[in-house]
């Protein structure tokens, strides 16, 4: 990476740089990513593309990253220019780089709008559609290990499921309408089987009422103990963006 301070190749684990001794992170002089001199205002690198906003960035983990050199580039798939494969927008069409299929992000050939895959490196085109988004879902460039801000707390989901799994209160929690009033469903129709029955068939409908309750409480702790087990982001990508609605 460069000293965002005085624009000095560093490495990206350094905890100062060798020519001004400030923090390599600290500044708002350079671009990180190629060493380009901005100014304090600028929100993306008018060289590389990168976003230059966020600047919360947590210099303890910097000693587990790679150096910001090897990151990738690309063709942008809009006009076929190169730039770093985590660029925000391209600096010659001014579109993101993902959105376009004039061109192939691997090589830069020419394509069609309907091609599946490049005719000339033979790279599959249909994998940049599928663009991971949570790479640009801030639409800022962070220093890598930085963490994702924690929505929902999966202690809370958990005991919401052990408590009040049958009428899906930890699916209300998480925002899954869908699962909880199926849930609902399921427990107003045992309760009916319970209270009520059918004539003849009485004592085998409260059975089935009866099956219905413990089975929904089975699965709500099955649940309560897998939000437990994961790690806090790990439950918040699966469960709260990926909206899992079961196990």
């Amino acid at each position: 990476m460069f000293c965002r301070n005085c624009g000095n190749e560093v490495p990206e684990d350094a905890i100062g740089c060798m020519k001004c001794g400030c923090d390599p992170y600290d500044g708002e002089n350079f671009c990180p990513a190629c060493g380009a001199s901005i100014s304090e205002k600028q929100v993306i690198c008018t060289k590389c593309g990168i976003a230059l906003r966020d600047k919360d960035w947590d210099s303890d983990n910097s000693s587990n990253n790679s150096n910001m050199n090897s990151k990738k580039s690309m063709f942008c798939r809009n006009c076929g220019n190169k730039v770093q494969e985590d660029a925000i927008a391209c600096m010659k069409c001014g579109c993101s780089p993902h959105d376009g299929k004039s061109f192939c992000p691997n090589c830069g050939a020419s394509t069609s709008e309907k091609q599946i895959v490049c005719i000339k490196c033979g790279i599959d085109l249909r994998k940049d559609d599928d663009w991971d988004s949570n790479r640009n879902s801030n639409n800022s460039y962070k220093k890598p290990g930085s963490k994702r801000k924690i929505t929902k707390d999966r202690i809370s989901a958990g005991l919401l499921a052990i408590f009040l799994g049958e009428i899906g209160g930890h699916q209300l929690y998480l925002g899954n309408g869908a699962s909880a009033a199926v849930r609902m469903i399921v427990l107003c129709i045992s309760i009916f089987l319970l209270n009520h029955g059918y004539n003849h068939y009485s004592s085998f409908s409260s059975n089935l009422g009866s099956i219905l309750i413990v089975l929904s409480q089975i699965v709500a702790f099955i649940e309560a103990i897998i939000y437990f087990c994961k790690s806090d982001e790990e439950f918040d990508e699966i469960y709260v963006q990926n909206k899992r609605s079961w196990f």
